[in-house]
C-alpha cells in the first residue's frame, strides 16, 4: 500500500489525493484495518469496443 504511486490513487478515486485517503476508503469498504506495509494488487481495466 505505502509504494502505491499518485497515478495509482487517481485510477483508484479521483477524488482520493493521499494514500492516507485511499487507506480511509479501503477500510470503510473492506471493514478492516489497512496498514501501509500490507500487499495490494493494483488492476487497470480498460473498455473494450467491438467493431459491428
Amino acid at each position: 500500500m505505502g509504494t502505491l504511486t499518485s497515478s495509482d490513487l487517481g485510477h483508484q478515486n479521483p477524488e482520493i489525493n493521499s494514500q492516507e485517503e485511499l487507506v480511509a476508503d479501503f477500510e470503510k469498504i473492506y471493514k478492516r484495518r489497512i496498514l501501509m506495509e500490507d500487499t495490494v494488487t493494483v488492476i487497470y481495466f480498460t473498455e473494450v469496443h467491438e467493431d459491428l
